[in-house]
């Protein structure tokens, strides 16, 4: 695989390709990167990662079989890779030789027949042709043979084979053996079809060995079922049967073949001729949910006896079905079999596994099978009493889309989803998982406003005025507004407008602000006054101070927006100094220097403020919340924590500070912490808990959260710059109606919370909009446009821009539905008091839409067979919202998947010159499912502009040529052989990176630098495994390098740019620094081959 290694895997997928049993007692799974071994006997593994694994491969497994050598009494693997190698190891898992077939694989299932007779290997290579692969093998050693026609292709079918079957028979009339092939091929034109070959008797020991056809090609059009969705196949499988001839099974039609050279047949009687058919199950003897979905699987488990036949073989539902046929006799000297009829029977195989979830069973042993449910695990099954012995319990679901939630602490977010109306949300972060093992000591119906631990006692005070000690109300005459470390009471006066305790101060001591604004200090005769005017009285202050090394006290007063320091009774800074933003909480560095001061703010950020230089060097988003802060006395770190987020930031030398996520359930809206380490913690609801600081964390390890549900697929989410909690999450469900003979399907919209792992609240669209499908989703917060080109800056109400951060759209798709005449284009919010989804408006754009994104200002972008902008109006004081269209509908050809708005001009000096001067267009490219990428632009209409300064209430949306489109090279590498499957930007700096997903499981990324030509010089290429489902930028948008971000997050040099997400679960990321290395990697190769020349 090109470059497979340059991709973190964010989870760790489990893709089964085979699971073997090897030296009798080790259970080897072979997943397709890894393999993973275990003692089976003791059977004591019941989570899949608690089998270790053994082996890693960067080349990537698709089939595996177990070769027994009875010369040397020896057990071997045989790996087939993705390239078409072929791979023989021993069992301690070291390759002993190597085949090259030179032949990519396809998706198609592989399947591995082992000749021990005649030394080869049957393996179906390629979709429709079947190849012969020979071993060579002494006393001791066993190899590939080494020819040039080895393999050698034995087998062209007509179309798709399903599965194939190998045998040896013996022929009574020439007294030789020969060996058969009976395959199953599939054809979405012809059906069903059968065919046998034969090897020729005469060469069968030859290098060169012919095969002919012994049974022609058969069409089983009875196989089809015309009342089934015809989506699914036929589901046929079969058995070949030494000197009998050859079972095909389904569930509607059991067809035995017998052999043409072999004995005859007669079924009660009656002569069956070239073929005979059995009646297969009903579909009333099926569950009701899958009776018209199951199909039968490749492996059929067969035994012979004086008795008859007996077939057991398994569907991709957790069923196993038992055929019997018996016989009544056999008369050697007419070489003729009686049979009577074929019995079979269905039954139930699973106690793990939902009998309406789909397997793949993979055969461990005559004994022994193994049934595969991608959503619970593996599970043992005893062929005999098709009883389950033993389970290993994991989930595999396709991950269908993945993006962060969160600012600058952000958790990885991936929605997931398996066919059978499952879904899963799977959370990813790092962080401190068990930090917060808190004891819970009680819950209060009241909600408390603030709380002080002291030497003696807890006490705390409700938003009602009540103040409490240790649980007992105490009475007091004057509204108590703090309570010190000795027990005082203090109360509201106008001398004590706030206090706060003195920090490092062994008496307990406490500072205090009148509200004249004198400052004073308890156990002191200083004073000072601050400069206070009218627009203060009102407004709240925050108060901090610390006893110093020198015993000098340091005071900080925060005011809305402003800082003012103090040490002992002189002002330090030049009267009010302005943060930039609302102070929430202070708190002082405990250095010699008393250099630095860390503010949270009211809009969620930290920020770090250098007294010396009276700036803020470091600033970082925690998320829109109002951030607390809450040291730990004697040591190094500090608890911030807002509504949505806990984190812990450890301070290290020169006020250098790291902050790390910390997992909690809980909605935080007090902290407390005593000089003993005890931290006390009040969530929303009044739960009070209390636990233990450690003196020490370690360091930062992953975080796995799940959110599954049985009933629902996900398919993709919204987050919101409100909150980094919530998201909202669409789903689809569907059954099938038997009354109406299709598909019913039901759309949904969930509001999840990521950290609680709950589902808070589901809106049922299907109510309203029957049949529709959910066709994109996206939420639109006012978004500040640049600073030049057309789109002036002009920022709505306070009201209005909170509003918007909470609102989302979502386009409906009515390609299922009778009535197409519905509205598809819906507004929602989220309230988070109330855990809901609100609908606000609905409207029909007249033509149908597959995508939605944010725009700029209050704008968003539609595309399906138009390309249009919208605009979202907040009326405040009505309280109501209003979508009407911004631009022109540009009519659009194909099927478009995502729009990317906001580009980076990456094209020439000229171009970036124009533009960085006032050009008058932004881009907009469109990943087209059938057109490759799509560039736009938009323009004001000048007719609706009257003045420059004012907001266009018109634009126009138009093509750009190929001579002024800024991304020429990518656009040229979409062909007829492969289509885009997804796209995604990120910027950093001057450089921008692309990323395109194509279909046959490459992804592309370029590394442009702004002004310059995109070459092949700066591409890296990758394939992945399986299908690419979407590729997510993880970078801001517009963002430069961010240097305060290093300061606070250990390796955060180590930029995150982008999430790939694939059919089969994996969850990828690819970071700047392993893509700048590849590059550099090449540009030194291309620089070689230069000095060369």
């Amino acid at each position: 695989m090109r470059n497979r290694h340059m991709l973190e895997e964010a989870n760790e997928t489990h893709w089964i390709v085979d699971v073997l049993l090897v030296d009798k007692h080790d259970l080897l799974i072979v997943e397709q990167t890894r393999m993973r071994r275990g003692g089976y006997v003791l059977r004591t593994k019941t989570n899949l990662e608690d089998i270790p694994v053994v082996n890693y491969s960067e080349s990537v497994n698709v089939a595996a079989s177990l070769y027994y050598d009875s010369l040397s009494s020896k057990e071997y693997i045989i790996l087939l890779k993705k390239s078409g190698t072929l791979e023989l190891l021993d069992t301690n898992l070291q390759i002993i030789d190597v085949l090259e077939t030179g032949i990519e694989q396809g998706d198609n299932p592989k399947f591995i027949t082992i000749d021990e007779r005649s030394e080869r290997l049957f393996i179906n290579l390629e979709e429709n042709a079947l190849y012969s692969a020979s071993l060579h093998r002494t006393d001791s050693f066993i190899s590939f043979t080494k020819n040039a026609e080895n393999p050698r292709k034995i087998y062209e079918a007509p179309s798709s084979i399903s599965y194939f079957d190998a045998e040896w028979h013996f022929e009574v009339k020439s007294g030789k053996e020969f060996v058969t092939i009976a395959a199953i091929l599939q054809s979405n034109q012809s059906g069903t079809l059968f065919e046998v070959i034969r090897q020729s008797q005469t060469e069968s020991r030859k290098k060169k060995q012919r095969w002919d056809s012994f049974v022609e090609l058969t069409n089983l059009n009875d196989l089809h079922d015309s009342n089934r969705p015809h989506d699914l196949g036929s589901g046929a499988t079969l058995k070949s049967v030494s000197n009998i001839g050859f079972f095909i099974f389904s569930f509607r039609q059991i067809y035995f073949f017998g052999l043409p050279s072999g004995p005859d047949h007669y079924i009660d009687g009656s002569n069956i001729g070239k073929y005979v058919s059995f009646k297969g199950l009903s579909r009333e003897s099926l569950p009701e949910d899958i009776n018209d979905l199951v199909e039968m699987q490749p492996n059929v488990f067969f035994s012979q006896s004086a008795k008859g036949l007996e077939f057991k073989l398994f569907a991709n539902y957790p069923l196993a079905v038992t055929a019997n046929l018996d016989l009544v006799v056999e008369n050697p000297d007419r070489y003729e079999c009686c049979w009577r009829e074929l019995t079979s029977a269905c039954t139930v195989v699973t106690n793990h596994i939902a009998t309406t979830h789909k397997v793949n069973v993979f055969p461990l042993s005559h004994q022994t099978c193994v049934l595969w449910d991608r959503w619970s695990g593996l599970e043992f099954i005893d062929n005999k009493s098709l009883s389950w012995e033993y389970f290993i319990g994991f989930s595999e679901p396709s991950a269908l889309y993945s993006a962060n939630v969160g600012f600058d602490f952000p958790k990885l977010v991936s929605s997931c989803a398996l066919e059978g109306n499952k879904g899963s949300l799977q959370v990813f972060s790092e962080g401190y998982e068990q930090l917060l093992n808190d004891e819970i000591i009680f819950s209060s119906d009241e909600e408390i406003c603030d709380i002080w631990p002291t030497t003696q006692s807890l006490w705390w005070k409700t938003k009602d005025g009540k103040l409490i000690s240790d649980g007992v109300a105490v009475k007091t005459e004057h509204d108590i507004i703090h309570v010190t470390s000795n027990d005082e009471l203090l109360a509201k006066n106008p001398s004590i407008a706030t206090v706060a305790d003195i920090w490092e101060d062994m008496h307990g001591n406490y500072v205090y602000l009148s509200d004249d604004g004198r400052v004073r200090w308890s156990g002191s005769t200083l004073s000072a006054q601050i400069p206070m005017g009218k627009k203060h009285i009102m407004e709240p202050f925050i108060l901090a101070c610390r006893r110093q090394h020198d015993s000098s006290l340091l005071t900080c007063i925060g005011l809305n927006d402003r800082l003012i320091i103090l040490r002992d009774d002189s002002v330090i800074t030049r009267g009010w100094t302005d943060v930039h933003a609302d102070i929430s909480s202070i708190f002082i560095i405990p250095e010699r220097s008393a250099q630095y001061i860390i503010l949270g703010t009211r809009n969620g950020r930290i920020k770090i403020f250098d007294i010396g230089t009276l700036n803020i060097t470091e600033s970082i988003r925690v998320g829109s919340k109002k951030i607390g802060l809450c040291a730990i006395p004697r040591t190094p770190y500090v608890f911030v924590y807002s509504n949505d987020d806990l984190l812990v930031l450890e301070i290290h030398q020169g006020g250098k500070c790291s902050v790390t996520r910390v997992k909690t359930d809980a909605r935080i809206t007090l902290m407390r912490a005593t000089c003993t380490s005890e931290v006390y913690v009040v969530g929303r609801g009044g739960l009070f808990s209390r636990f233990r600081m450690p003196t020490e964390l370690g360091k930062p390890k992953p975080i796995h959260q799940r959110i599954d549900t049985s009933s629902k697929c996900f398919s993709k989410f919204t987050s919101f710059t409100c909150s980094n909690r919530l998201i909202v999450t669409s789903a689809q469900s569907s059954h099938y109606s038997h009354a109406q003979t299709r598909y019913m399907n039901s759309a949904h919209l969930l509001l999840h919370d990521v950290d609680s792992q709950m589902q808070l609240h589901c809106y049922d669209l299907s109510k309203n909009y029957p049949q529709a499908t959910i066709a994109d989703i996206a939420a639109v917060p006012y978004e500040i446009p640049p600073s030049v080109g057309t789109l002036p800056q002009k920022l709505p109400s306070y009201a209005e821009r909170l509003t918007l951060s909470k609102c989302f759209i979502v386009s409906l798709n009515y390609e299922t539905a009778d009535d197409d005449s519905l509205a598809n284009l819906l507004l929602f919010s989220i309230d988070e008091n109330n855990c809901s989804i609100d609908f606000h408006l609905s409207l029909n754009t007249m033509f149908s839409i597959t995508a939605v994104s944010n725009y700029y200002n209050n704008m968003f972008l539609v595309a399906g067979e138009c390309l249009q902008l919208f605009d979202i109006s907040y009326l405040v004081q009505e309280n109501t919202f209003r979508i009407l269209p911004k631009s022109n509908p540009l009519l659009l050809s194909g099927y478009p998947t995502k729009i990317l708005g906001g580009l980076p001009n990456i094209s020439s000096s000229e171009q970036l010159l124009k533009f960085s001067n006032g050009g008058t267009d932004h881009r907009i490219l469109i990943s087209n499912l059938l057109k490759g990428l799509q560039e736009y632009k938009v323009t004001p209409d000048e007719t609706k502009v009257v003045h420059s300064s004012e907001i266009p209430k018109k634009y126009l949306i138009r093509p750009t040529s190929s001579s002024e489109r800024n991304f020429p090279s990518i656009d040229s590498t979409f062909g007829s052989n492969r289509m885009i499957v997804d796209c995604s930007w990120s910027q950093i700096g001057n450089i921008v990176w692309f990323a395109t997903a194509f279909s046959d499981c490459n992804l592309e990324v370029l590394c442009i630098k702004e002004g310059e030509e995109a070459d092949d010089e700066r591409k890296v290429s990758i394939k992945v495994e399986s299908q690419i489902t979407s590729v997510v930028s993880l970078w801001p948008k517009r963002q430069a390098l961010d240097h305060r971000r290093e300061v606070f997050v250990p390796g955060s040099g180590n930029r995150h740019l982008f999430s790939i997400t694939t059919a089969r679960g994996s969850v990828f990321i690819l970071k700047e620094a392993t893509l700048m290395h590849v590059i550099r990697i090449q540009e030194e190769a291309e620089n070689k081959i230069e000095d060369l020349n």
